[in-house]
């Protein structure tokens, strides 16, 4: 009778497909209705769902270099207008605040819908140059839409979600990005959700308010209806013109690191800059646009450090670069440990490493060596050696394990800086690692080095002086080696020799007119860092 009981608190399916499914849904306690129409409240059961879907679509994204981040759930009605087909496919289902305490708002707030207007007006301000792209932001949050039905974690005025917003260099990218995250979706469903999809790009009248292009995911349910069950848009520049966002591309005259510059000005008001680009070897002369900014405001927040450059010292001219900056008094750096993480190896150390790297554990063959492990999958080979040192050697034909999106510099970035990003720099410490130089072989080959800095003074490693190299034939990664370091800053100081001193040792060695840097030497057999003085080689 219990049984004959329970089952009539439950609709036929066969009767009632939706009222079934609603039904399933209140009576397993994974969620109920609240006492503001038209909300949810999602029960300790559904929300354990959630939160194991989460779990494994956040490490999916970060497999690919994604970042969390938390977005305002208001925004200013001025902003959300900025983009008019956004704003008016939305704005039936907008809720709004008006009032803040006891005072009318001077403008209206909208509860986030989405939140594209959020992140552009972000990276109209934070991004400068195409050396920060692309910038892969993700955030978990819920929304508000005003929705006119209710249907269990299917329609509600407030849902939870993911959105992943990025911002890229080139409209190959963005959509290389769009079509990445849509398969993405559908591996999780099929891998992990036992859920089949199909995937397709939804009509001109279905896809997403502002979007060039929606692509979805659609799983079938009993009563033969499509849902969505998640999309990916590609926005083209709509959102980027319409925030006023933009950056300095790679093609640009002057960009580059510039170590030296000099505002100059009438009049109290600047109306110059000059500096010297390291890249190009070219000094550059620019114009301030900016009509406010005077020289003590660009002044503003600077330390005067009492140095003057060799050039402007008889006694320095020909011991050193006419452009080396001598300070007056000798630097003071911290004190580094330096640690082996792959020290205390064991399996599980191992098939973290060889995951992250896509090797199959169940395919590999792998062979004790006498300075450590080499690893074989097809003709793909890995050797780690107990140095903490990944050399990685490509098969000469068939897919390639790694492949950049294309052959131009900043695609073989990208796919460099996607396997440091998940190998080397979490194990990395307090150090940070930044593309020191990218050179085109005779054979075609493009090779990138990068290396670590401690604060700004780079880790001179081993012989090699870098700490990953990276060489690409066309497209395909062919061979790349890492050395895996750990670099903890302690409450120690260390005092380098003065700069004069320096120059002259310089001069004794018969390296006169070379440049000088601060420098970190870790070559394996110190636990110990402190900065030296290290000629610097022009390129």
């Amino acid at each position: 009778m219990a049984q004959d009981k329970k089952v009539e608190q439950i609709t036929s399916m066969e009767d009632d497909f939706a009222q079934w499914y609603t039904d399933i849904c209140k009576k397993a306690e994974l969620i109920d209705y609240s006492s503001v129409k038209g909300f949810m409240i999602l029960r300790p059961y559904g929300y354990a769902i959630w939160e194991n879907i989460q779990r494994i679509m956040d490490g999916e994204f970060k497999k690919t270099g994604h970042e969390n981040v938390a977005m305002p759930v208001l925004i200013p009605e001025s902003l959300l207008k900025k983009e008019g087909e956004l704003v008016n496919g939305f704005a039936p289902e907008v809720a709004w605040v008006t009032m803040g305490g006891s005072e009318k708002l001077e403008e209206r707030l909208a509860f986030r819908p989405t939140s594209e207007t959020m992140f552009c007006d972000h990276w109209s301000r934070v991004l400068q140059t195409y050396r920060q792209l692309p910038m892969l932001y993700n955030q978990w949050c819920s929304v508000i839409r005003w929705e006119k039905t209710t249907r269990p974690f299917l329609r509600s005025r407030e849902f939870w979600w993911q959105e992943g917003h990025t911002i890229h260099e080139t409209a190959a990218e963005a959509e290389a990005e769009t079509e990445q995250q849509l398969n993405c979706y559908a591996d999780v469903c099929k891998n992990a959700l036992a859920m089949p999809v199909v995937k397709g790009r939804k009509t001109d009248k279905e896809k997403f308010a502002g979007a060039e292009a929606t692509y979805t995911i659609e799983a079938m349910m009993k009563d033969r209806k499509a849902l969505q069950s998640g999309t990916s848009h590609y926005f083209g520049d709509k959102f980027s013109r319409a925030y006023d966002v933009a950056f300095t591309g790679q093609d640009s005259e002057g960009e580059g690191s510039a170590r030296r510059f000099l505002l100059s000005g009438r009049n109290g008001r600047v109306d110059t800059i000059r500096y010297y680009n390291e890249k190009t070897g070219t000094y550059y002369r620019g114009q301030i646009r900016e009509s406010d900014l005077t020289l003590p405001e660009a002044q503003e927040g600077l330390t005067p450090i009492g140095g003057q450059l060799a050039f402007e010292n008889e006694a320095l001219a020909e011991s050193l670069d006419p452009n080396t900056l001598v300070l007056p008094k000798a630097p003071v750096c911290p004190v580094y440990t330096v640690t082996n993480p792959l020290a205390a190896w064991d399996s599980e150390t191992r098939n973290e490493l060889l995951e992250s790297l896509d090797f199959n554990l169940r395919a590999a063959a792998v062979y004790q060596a006498t300075d450590g492990l080499v690893v074989q999958e097809g003709s793909d080979t890995l050797r780690i050696q107990k140095s903490g040192k990944l050399t990685f050697h490509a098969a000469e034909s068939g897919p390639a394990r790694f492949q950049a999106l294309s052959a131009r510099e900043k695609d073989l970035q990208l796919q460099a800086e996607r396997i440091l990003n998940t190998v080397a720099q979490p194990r990395l410490g307090e150090g940070r690692l930044v593309c020191q130089a990218v050179e085109t072989q005779e054979d075609g080959s493009v090779v990138l080095n990068y290396a670590c800095l401690l604060g700004g003074s780079q880790v001179q490693l081993w012989d090699e002086g870098w700490l990953a190299k990276f060489v690409f034939e066309g497209t395909n990664l062919s061979s790349f080696v890492i050395c895996l370091r750990t670099y903890t800053k302690t409450e120690q100081t260390s005092q380098a020799l003065p700069v004069r001193q320096a120059a002259a040792a310089l001069s004794a060695m018969g390296q006169a007119g070379k440049d000088l840097q601060l420098s970190y030497l870790d070559d394996g057999s110190t636990d110990m860092l402190t900065t030296q003085w290290t000629v610097r080689e022009r390129t």
